[in-house]
């Protein structure tokens, strides 16, 4: 798959219905401001989605299918998150972010994901904010403040939980319900990359730039505990996911 003219930053996976048809996507960001939607099995192109379409004028920076695939997020270094419907021709939603009090059209998004079931829609951006956004009608719910530099991924957890990690080191464990932060950690040394639970929820890894793969346990809901478990350091260089 070649349609980019520039390197392809982000990348989703999904089932998403097309009509009456399920049918497994891939959809790819890039240096070059487009998104590009593949059919998986066949490797053809169903769109390609730039600011022609009312998209992106800068990089695009992640990519998010929401639980059951009708949408999709991205996020864009232009600072805003643009909302793209499920159905061909991948028409235009939404587009959030511009001149709101979370990440603001000033700030890049750098990660993007839906979290409490689906319910919401959580952007980090470089100034360190989370942006939480209600999907009925896409109001800007909050702005989650803990983090001190960018937040480079967010993870949906069990029920209302949402990871972040930034490049301040740290890792934030937040409720979206009562947005507030229920726990966090700074055992990184550097950026934090990328995150990810395990199907359970019970086990929390963390990718970073100091080359280190951090397993954590969960413990408690909804107070919830990361307490490490062990450090993996196979990697020679930075972790992105």
């Amino acid at each position: 798959l070649e349609e980019h003219t520039r390197a392809v930053l982000c990348i989703a996976a999904r089932p998403m219905m097309m009509g009456s048809t399920a049918r497994d996507v891939i959809a790819t960001g890039g240096a070059d401001k487009l998104i590009v939607i593949y059919d998986a099995a066949e490797g053809g192109v169903l769109a390609t989605l730039g600011s022609a379409e009312g998209g992106h004028t800068d990089n695009v920076t992640a990519l998010a299918f929401s639980p059951r695939g009708g949408m999709l997020a991205s996020a864009g270094a232009d600072g805003v998150v643009c909302i793209w419907n499920g159905d061909a021709p991948f028409s235009l939603q939404a587009t959030l972010g511009e001149g709101e009090a979370g990440h603001g059209s000033d700030s890049e998004v750098m990660s993007v994901t839906f979290c409490s079931g689906g319910k919401m829609l959580a952007a980090g951006s470089k100034n360190g904010a989370v942006s939480l956004y209600n999907v009925s009608g896409w109001a800007l719910l909050t702005a989650l403040r803990g983090h001190s530099l960018g937040v480079s991924c967010l993870t949906p957890g069990n029920g209302a939980l949402l990871v972040s990690g930034s490049h301040d080191g740290s890792v934030h464990v937040w409720d979206t319900r009562a947005c507030r932060s229920v726990f966090s950690v700074s055992d990184n040394d550097g950026h934090v990359l990328s995150a990810a639970f395990s199907p359970d929820f019970g086990t929390l890894v963390t990718g970073g730039r100091d080359a280190a793969v951090r397993v954590y346990d969960v413990w408690g809901s909804p107070s919830v505990s990361l307490s490490i478990s062990h450090t993996l350091k196979s990697h020679k260089s930075s972790v992105w996911g």
